[in-house]
């Protein structure tokens, strides 16, 4: 019985391990490694609760289209506007945050697709499922704003 657990883990940890170098080159979100990770830590995690505070830079979320249905690779676009009191969104402080039953940060994935105020990721990949992505942004004088992007991924191609 132990060396059945023993095993099913050195499975896993193995899996991890060459996911990381399979996909490392890849344009996964999160590799399906990772959502295999985080679904199977579902009874170990609680649900994240998400607010949603507005008084900062205005998120624009051009693609793709709120709780729409669509297939992997896909085109993420936003635009962080100017907050309602004018002033502009200080991109220092942009935090994406990939949510499930843990929060994984996402920054160093999508640094290289961030320019001026605009992130623009053509060829996003994340494994078929229900995906949560969190943006969080301040403007130059602190006013925050998050929201969280739902995306279903019903077919990769």
């Amino acid at each position: 019985m132990i060396f059945r657990y023993f095993v099913i883990i050195l499975f896993y940890v193995v899996i991890l391990l060459f996911s990381s170098f399979i996909y490392a080159e890849e344009d996964w979100i999160i590799t399906p490694a990772e959502f295999q990770e985080i679904q199977n830590k579902k009874d170990y995690y609680e649900e994240v609760n998400f607010t949603s505070l507005l008084n900062g830079p205005r998120i624009e979320i051009i693609n793709p289209k709120a709780l729409s249905e669509i297939s992997s690779p896909l085109h993420i676009q936003i635009i962080f506007h100017d907050s309602k009191h004018g002033y502009p969104a200080d991109m220092e402080t942009l935090k994406v945050t990939y949510h499930s039953f843990i929060k994984k940060n996402l920054n160093k994935k999508i640094k290289k697709y961030l320019s001026l105020n605009v992130l623009d990721y053509p060829k996003a990949k994340l494994p078929k499922g229900r995906h949560k992505i969190e943006f969080y942004i301040e403007d130059i004088e602190g006013n925050i704003t998050n929201r969280v992007m739902q995306i279903i991924v019903i077919k990769n191609k």
